[in-house]
């Protein structure tokens, strides 16, 4: 299956969801959530486990941006990278 990229989402019936393997396949070629509607209204959402992980770490990433910025809002101050890394040791080393 060729999933094209759409500004759309991608949104199906409850009742189109006969075949679990072909709703798999959508998730996994199209790499968006797909929307489940029941009466109308969406139900719920499938997603590849792919993009749920991409989701969560960009999550992660604002929330530590979120925390930084909080962080410097209460007088933080600012650390070199070179500060940063010599703190943390070798595990973040290139």
């Amino acid at each position: 299956m060729v999933c094209e990229i759409k500004a759309v989402p991608k949104i199906i019936a409850i009742r189109d969801l006969k075949n679990v393997s072909d709703i798999s396949e959508m998730a996994h070629d199209c790499l968006e959530p797909i929307f489940v509607t029941k009466d109308g209204h969406i139900d719920f959402v499938v997603m590849s486990a792919e993009l749920y992980e991409t989701i969560m770490q960009n999550d992660r990433i604002d929330q530590s941006i979120s925390d930084a910025e909080a962080e410097m809002g209460r007088g933080g101050r600012l650390v070199s990278l070179e500060a940063a890394r010599a703190r943390l040791g070798g595990a973040h080393q290139k």
